[in-house]
């Protein structure tokens, strides 16, 4: 804009202004999706040098009460290129309940009344992760990483775990690496809950350079069985070794030998048997029914009483493991010291404390 302006005197002063547009900056919108499963997309745009509005950064993210994802990518020659991939998930165990396996000689009344075992053979524990990480390979994701525990019923009376522990150099590293360890325990049961087998599997990979360290599978195999009380009639437990090279490993030499072959290693088989028991606890001759034998307990001597005692039967006193620890050709017995015994006369027998 130009201007005069005239004076009392006739002179004339001009003023000029200049207005203009100057370049100041210019941005991109970023774009933000939400994908009907809750999957958030971001992509961060900007401009290039000749103005032109380019994709710089995507994030794509997922969150929920049970799992947590999150991907990076950056633009390079038009193509997104992956940077960073993270998993994470909660996994509940289900819930697969089991009465404890009590020992048959151990020295208390517990073994012969079975009860629920809430503390040892129940889930305590019913969460936990699994976690996975992925690297950039060959133009897609690649699992790099991975930690935690899945879980599957294969039947109402039979579950299994897999436990993972893995990971592997990414490609920009410099020295390869390789670690994977798998362990599947599987465990069934009867309609009863008592627990009838456990399997337990380990699988064992590693590589470090060019050097494989160890390349075995471990076996572990228990097997129960029980009576219609529900009480343990059998167990038995083997082991087993399978090595796939001659690199190191954990296992036996002899083991090593028979490459790629499955190798018994150990085995061990326990049979249990029962007879009918009734438990007299202090019964004096004056009390007992003199028409059946019986047995009385005064300090640490056990005695017969009843139609067997005129006889002066031979009784025998047996610790719970089945050893003679005292016997007697009248009737009469001395424990060696308080504990639980199983007194026999003949083809009675019969539960006795002795205190």
């Amino acid at each position: 804009m130009d201007g005069k302006r005239t004076g009392p005197q006739g002179g004339a002063r001009v003023r000029l202004h200049s207005q203009e547009f100057v370049y100041s900056h210019a941005y991109a919108k970023s774009l933000s999706t939400v994908a009907t499963d809750g999957t958030q997309t971001y992509i961060e745009r900007g401009l290039d040098s000749d103005g032109n509005v380019v994709e710089t950064h995507k994030q794509v993210s997922f969150y929920s009460a049970d799992m947590e994802r999150n991907e990076q990518y950056t633009k390079e020659n038009g193509q997104w290129v992956g940077i960073d991939k993270y998993e994470r998930r909660t996994v509940s165990e289900p819930q697969f309940d089991l009465l404890g396996i009590q020992d048959p000689k151990a020295n208390s009344d517990e073994y012969f009344h079975p009860v629920e075992d809430d503390d040892e053979d129940t889930n305590n524990i019913p969460f936990d992760h699994m976690s996975k990480q992925w690297a950039w390979k060959d133009g897609q994701w690649v699992i790099s990483s991975q930690n935690g525990t899945e879980y599957e019923m294969i039947d109402a009376n039979t579950l299994r775990s897999t436990s993972i522990i893995y990971s592997e150099s990414k490609p920009d590293e410099d020295e390869y690496y390789y670690h994977d360890e798998t362990t599947v325990i599987t465990k069934k049961r009867d309609d009863s809950h008592h627990l009838t087998e456990m399997s337990t599997v380990h699988d064992v990979k590693m590589q470090y350079g060019d050097y494989t360290q160890q390349d075995a599978r471990y076996e572990t195999i228990h097997k129960y069985s029980y009576n219609a009380a529900g009480l343990l009639t059998s167990e038995t437990t083997e082991e087993y070794a399978t090595v796939r090279n001659d690199g190191s490993t954990r296992a036996k030499s002899a083991d090593r030998a028979a490459t790629g072959t499955r190798v018994l290693r150990s085995s061990q088989a326990i049979k249990y048997y029962y007879s009918d028991i009734d438990v007299v606890n202090a019964i004096s001759s004056a009390s007992a029914d003199a028409a059946r034998a019986a047995f009385a307990v005064s300090g640490r001597t056990v005695t017969m009483v009843g139609d067997k005692a005129a006889n002066g039967t031979a009784i025998s006193l047996y610790a719970l493991d089945g050893s003679v620890v005292a016997t007697s050709a009248d009737g009469s017995v001395t424990a060696p010291k308080a504990g639980v015994y199983v007194a026999t006369c003949g083809s009675l027998r019969c539960k006795i404390v002795v205190r």
